[in-house]
């Protein structure tokens, strides 16, 4: 993989191509360019012994999720079904009558109510209706945020949503091919938010999904890149690029002449630090316990199913993981204030 031409310098971890002993010298060498499974410049020697069990932890870290890649699908293939089932025959007693019946409803995977694992964490559709699109600063906020999160959703879920519960225009649903792992890596999809501004443009890009162990690979390297981006052009269908240059200054944008630097920054530098660890223990206790307080101050569209409430008790085993559920996210939004109102082309800059 040559990446010299576009960066000055990077750091590229290959786990398939590390064995054991292979980790071990890494622990004892400065020397990465010698690793098999470490690609980066010749200039590069790394003497701190702590960067070093970064790689190794990274790299041991990704041969186990790769590992674990089916298992994982299995059982997000198998919880998703379970939950869909439960909601489109009304509950588990419903079940039960509707097999005996012989009228049990079988979920439809590409269907519009089908909802995936991180949709039934928050399974709220609308927009807040106390957040005004013409005075309210909050409102571009609260429509990326909704907008993110259902880019977890089939395609006919989605454009069921923009189209009839947003009254908005549904641009395209799209799926990426990573050339490198040979698989579809995320999907996006396009809305235009043509009641209030039509130049405004959302663009949402899907996550890591809860169950697929080669997204956490992602999450989990460390691999980088320094580098100097020029004559930046979005690959996408002819029709779908005329309409974002024509709206030029939406809310997600792109320029040929744009010029900019990306890195790649840890967002938590010390998440497995034990002088946190009490922090994070605590505010998963209270996570825990505002979900069954909220609804009561706040009313009843901020009240959360059993599905988040389980989710919110493993939490208390791995503190923090229930805290980037959409739940906590849209609620920040809803009951959140701005000093001053946001305008699409702030969010531009």
């Amino acid at each position: 993989m040559d990446v010299e031409p576009f960066c000055n310098g990077y750091l590229h971890l290959k786990p398939k191509e590390a064995s054991l002993v292979d980790l071990i010298l890494l622990l004892f060498s400065s020397e990465l360019k010698r690793q098999r499974f470490v690609d980066c410049p010749e200039r590069h020697n790394y003497r701190s012994f702590g960067y070093r069990w970064l790689i190794f932890i990274s790299v041991i870290a990704q041969k186990v999720l790769f590992s674990l890649r089916k298992p994982m699908a299995t059982v997000g293939y198998v919880l998703e079904l379970w939950l869909n089932l439960l909601s489109s025959n009304g509950g588990f007693f419903m079940i039960l009558i509707n097999g005996l019946k012989g009228k049990l409803v079988k979920p439809d995977r590409s269907s519009a109510t089908f909802t995936s694992v991180v949709g039934n964490t928050d399974r709220r559709v609308e927009l807040d209706s106390h957040i005004k699109p013409n005075n309210d600063g909050r409102y571009y906020a609260s429509l990326s945020l909704m907008a993110a999160k259902f880019s977890y959703e089939n395609k006919a879920f989605i454009n069921n949503i923009v189209k009839n519960h947003w009254n908005m225009e549904f641009l395209g649903f799209y799926r990426f091919w990573n050339d490198y792992e040979k698989l579809f890596s995320t999907q996006a999809f396009l809305l235009q938010e043509k009641r209030v501004d039509p130049n405004v443009i959302v663009v949402a890009f899907r996550g890591t999904e809860p169950f697929d162990a080669i997204a956490w690979c992602t999450d989990v390297d460390i691999s980088w890149r320094y580098v100097y981006c020029n004559d930046i052009v979005p690959r996408l269908p002819y029709d779908d690029r005329s309409l974002m240059f024509k709206h030029f200054g939406a809310c997600f944008y792109y320029n040929s002449f744009y010029q900019g630097k990306v890195t790649k920054e840890e967002p938590n530098k010390n998440y497995f630090s034990l002088l946190w660890a009490l922090p994070k223990y605590v505010n998963a206790v209270w996570e825990l316990v505002r979900g069954f307080i909220l609804p009561y101050i706040e009313g009843p569209d901020y009240g959360e199913g059993w599905f988040l409430r389980f989710f919110r008790v493993i939490g208390l085993v791995i503190p923090g993981l229930s805290a980037h559920g959409p739940q906590d996210y849209d609620n920040a939004t809803r009951l959140g204030s701005l000093t001053s109102p946001l305008q699409a082309q702030d969010l531009i800059q």
